[in-house]
């Protein structure tokens, strides 16, 4: 069954209101079932974990106050009623076995619920993806100034995280639980030595960046398929912050209009989904291993609730991946044949303004590191990037070095590819996550790059599509394509050295463009661009 939106009346602070106590989404009436004491919560919490998370809670307050995410409602505790329970809108218990996950299992609980009430499906979504995301996509404030050898959280570490977690997860797709599962205490152990380029992942300054890259992006951590499969994700301006200390009377009004709160409480972070106002108790969901609800006091002086966020909407379950996703990772990149490695980890700078260039990660090359900044375009489709000029780090966001554009392909999200130029005149760039193979044909005897060189054969895809593109000559230019099983299609164009502009006559379909650049570096291998539809589309080829 669907269950329609409903209307949540928060109001601006100035502006005093009454809990929604007709809503369909809450319950007048503790629900069903055990329901177990506060004495079940495990208690091994540190003081230094304490103080830690504080830190994290109060910092994410301030953020969320800059950003305007705080809308405190004024209400009238008298209209409130006086018992209120959300568990039927609640998935199984889960349990977060002994890692420091807290925030993820309460985030990712909340986003659950809201799917179960505003579209009625019961989703099992990935807590290991959602960590992932926000521990290798953090960026530190002051990067370029920074003792730490590394500039992100790792997995590996644990009691980084927040409520605010869910503000990230308003940006960032998650997939379901079976493409990433979620990995205990345990089994991240013994996944650490697996992965020796990770070394012993120290949570100190003096780890490298690669380290935590190795471990991150490692296939037996996070497959590549979980990030083509993430599309679950808080929606556009769903995130409503609570601050710092938010009063009973407010969170019970947040409750009772149908809303789960993600509470921080001292070094962790639990769901509330239901109060009993004369019994001064909340009810609360846990990922600590109780499976079963717990009540915790009102005053209880163990367990106060620091700060909170909740959902107002998710997008639709049937919505497509986040393409952004797609682009994190390790990619193969051949810039006109200087070959190299990027490393992209962050798409967006979750403390920022979405939409901005960031620190995207880094470009290695011939034994050294180069920054990359740049953001991502056309719904995630291009990543618009620059790589340094020098090995320095440069502050985060800056538009400097060599720029290039790359897209991703839709029918083959394993491969990527575009252009960058130099003193104004373009180059090809491909990106794969497979190994760029040397082609078979090679003239690197013969410096430059010839216009007589395209005669022959290449093997093209362009955004997952593959043919081949048959060249007898280019002055003048004949030439023809011909798609997989099906007849050769003419071709028409012009060449300019390692230029070639061609267009191509589908059946059914306007003429289709392509711009594509021989690689002078290595003679057998072009990149480029095709246009269809008013969207740009990246090209891979290679002589054959």
């Amino acid at each position: 069954m669907t269950v329609q939106a409903m209307d949540v009346r928060v109001a601006a602070p100035a502006e005093e209101v009454a809990a929604d106590t007709t809503s369909p989404h809450a319950s007048a009436s503790w629900p069903c079932g055990e329901v177990l004491p506060i004495g079940v919560l495990p208690d091994q919490r540190r003081q230094s974990d304490i103080a830690e998370h504080l830190t994290v809670v109060r910092a994410a307050a301030r953020r969320d106050a800059r950003h305007g995410l705080v809308r405190v409602p004024r209400v009238r505790p008298d209209r409130l009623p006086p018992v209120v329970s959300l568990a039927r809108w609640q998935t199984p218990f889960r349990f977060q076995n002994f890692r420091g996950t807290g925030s993820a299992f309460a985030v990712v609980a909340a986003i659950e619920a809201e799917y179960l009430r505003l579209y009625g499906v019961a989703l099992h979504l990935s807590e290991q993806y959602a960590i992932h995301v926000a521990q290798a996509g953090e960026l530190y404030p002051g990067y370029t100034t920074s003792p730490k050898r590394h500039e992100n959280n790792s997995s590996y570490w644990g009691f980084r995280g927040s409520s605010d977690l869910a503000s990230t997860l308003s940006r960032a797709a998650i997939p379901d639980e079976q493409s990433a599962r979620y990995l205990s205490r345990a089994e991240m152990t013994l996944l650490r030595p697996a992965v020796p380029e990770a070394g012993d992942l120290a949570d100190a300054d003096d780890t490298p960046q690669e380290n935590l890259d190795a471990f991150e992006f490692s296939e037996r951590h996070i497959p590549t398929h979980a990030r083509h499969r993430a599309h679950y994700r808080i929606a556009d301006n769903g995130v409503v912050s609570l601050g710092m200390n938010p009063s009973i009377a407010t969170l019970q009004s947040v409750i009772a209009s149908g809303h789960e709160v993600i509470a921080d409480v001292p070094a962790h972070c639990f769901l509330l989904v239901g109060y009993d106002r004369p019994r001064r108790e909340w009810l609360v969901k846990d990922s600590r291993g109780q499976n079963a609800f717990v009540r915790v006091g009102f005053d209880d002086p163990d367990w106060p609730i620091l700060a909170g966020h909740y959902l107002t909407s998710v997008v639709a379950p049937t919505c497509d991946p986040q393409l952004d996703a797609w682009w994190i990772g390790r990619w193969n990149i051949d810039v006109d044949g200087r070959r190299g490695e990027l490393v992209v980890r962050r798409t967006t700078d979750y403390r920022g303004a979405p939409g901005t260039p960031t620190k995207l990660g880094n470009f290695y090359c011939d034994g050294w590191r180069y920054d990359v900044n740049g953001l991502t375009e056309d719904d995630g489709r291009t990543l618009h990037f620059w790589i340094a000029d020098t090995t320095d780090r440069i502050p985060a966001g800056t538009p400097s070095g060599q720029e290039v554009h790359a897209h991703l392909f839709s029918w083959d999200p394993r491969n990527a590819a575009g252009h960058t130029t130099q003193q104004g005149v373009p180059f090809g760039v491909t990106l794969s996550r497979n190994p760029l193979d040397d082609p078979s044909f090679d003239r690197a005897a013969r410096s430059g790059f010839e216009g007589r060189d395209w005669v022959g054969t290449w093997a093209l895809n362009h955004d997952g599509f593959r043919g081949l593109l048959e060249i007898d000559s280019v002055d003048p230019l004949r030439a023809r394509y011909t798609p997989p099983g099906g007849r050769p299609l003419p071709a028409t164009g012009s060449v300019t050295a390692h230029r070639l502009t061609l267009s191509v006559d589908f059946a059914d379909t306007e003429p289709q463009l392509f711009r594509l650049l021989a690689h002078t570096g290595e003679h057998a291998r072009l990149s480029g661009t095709t246009t269809w539809h008013g969207h740009e589309y990246g090209v891979q080829g290679t002589h054959v």
